[in-house]
């Protein structure tokens, strides 16, 4: 006689993924939006990263929405990302990569009315797909001597997926205080959609355990409102924007497990300057707010960015900068404290022809970050501005 017996790897599978650092007060907790390589470099583009005062169409629903004003016509855009898989990015060796690169990074679409600019977008804030490796399935025989037989081979898999999908209002003021001078005011309302999946997929199985399912396959979803509010202003060659992004709870009582995940409070603000018809500089700080009763122990992150931005002409522009990010637990020291600082050196291309805007950028992480954040980042994106 034979019996199926539970796995001792299965087990740790499914309580690693039930188990947050952060997590440490409550039981039965399923984590979501845990990973920190999944939070995606949104505001990234051909002038470097930035979230306030520059940036292109393609991406233009992932900034500051008072930066909508740099468009004088109906324009939209869009923009694909793709990025390096981490390996061993999370404890106990796990890999994190993107899912579902086939679905744009980011779509925008403004309408220009005089004075006023209202603006349609898509993006995704999250995306992360932890890969936990291929494990043996194995049976004991109860028949004398008992002996473990390997019946098969499974691979484990979460998958949590963050959309938002926005409608953003921008109104200009003009002569505000001189006669050269402009004050942009924004707001964005998101619905921001969650997916999450915990799944395995069957390898290998000998031919006569088959008819039995050794899959898993436990999904959730859930929808939140969320708003974001922007000013900006111009004088001359200076420009000063800040804004603000208010975080998400998805903390839900699910069918097996209280579920936890925050989308942190942004506060952004910044610069761009420019020192000549061919030189800009922008930079600035973003502030995440991690505070959440549910979960105990991310600390508040300052995540400062600059670039140089060089017009060769007017129809092409080139940039380099970085961008810095430090993910920490007030719990974490020693083997943990720096696995997740990352310094992004940023390197962008736009070339912009009579409607069209060609969009290249890239971030790469390799030569200054914690083990668990070294990658390359490609994005492209193209832009249309209808006569």
């Amino acid at each position: 006689m034979k019996q199926i017996r539970t796995l001792s790897v299965l087990l740790f599978i499914i309580i690693s993924s039930t188990i947050s650092f952060a997590q440490p007060h409550l039981a039965n907790t399923s984590p979501i939006l845990d990973v920190p390589q999944g939070f995606i470099l949104e505001s990234l583009c051909s002038y470097g990263y930035n979230s306030t005062t520059i940036n292109t169409i393609s991406n233009i629903s992932n900034t500051n929405p008072a930066n909508m004003f740099v468009y004088n016509r109906i324009s939209f855009g869009i923009s694909y990302q793709v990025e390096s898989k981490i390996k061993e990015s999370w404890y106990a060796d796990i890999d994190h990569y993107r899912k579902n690169l086939a679905l744009p990074k980011s779509f925008s679409l403004i309408l220009p009315l005089n004075q006023i600019r209202i603006g349609l977008g898509f993006s995704q804030k999250y995306n992360s797909e932890k890969d936990f490796g291929a494990f043996a399935i194995t049976i004991v025989d109860t028949s004398k001597p008992a002996v473990y037989l390997d019946i098969g081979t499974v691979k484990f898999f979460k998958t949590c997926l963050l959309f938002d999908y926005s409608l953003s209002f921008a109104h200009t003021f003009k002569n505000i205080i001189t006669d050269h001078d402009t004050l942009d005011l924004g707001v964005k309302i998101s619905l921001y959609r969650l997916l999450n999946e915990f799944n395995s997929k069957v390898l290998y199985m000998l031919p006569e355990y088959q008819k039995n399912d050794y899959s898993i396959n436990d999904k959730y979803s859930d929808s939140e409102l969320g708003f974001a509010l922007g000013i900006k202003y111009q004088f001359k060659n200076l420009q000063i924007g800040m804004a603000f992004e208010k975080g998400t709870n998805f903390n839900k009582k699910g069918k097996d497990f209280y579920l936890i995940g925050k989308y942190p409070d942004e506060w952004s603000v910044g610069i761009l300057s420019k020192l000549s018809n061919q030189i800009k500089i922008a930079g600035g700080l973003n502030f995440l707010v991690w505070n959440n009763p549910n979960v105990d122990g991310i600390k508040n992150q300052i995540e400062p960015y600059g670039s140089i931005i060089y017009q060769f002409t007017e129809k092409a522009a080139f940039s380099t900068g970085v961008f810095h990010t430090n993910y920490r637990s007030r719990d974490w020291s020693g083997f943990w404290a720096d696995r997740f600082n990352a310094l992004y050196v940023t390197a962008g291309f736009l070339y912009s022809l009579k409607f069209v805007d060609v969009v290249l950028a890239l971030a790469d992480s390799h030569l200054f970050s914690g083990e668990w954040r070294k990658q390359t980042i490609f994005k492209i994106g193209l832009g249309y501005r209808i006569k």
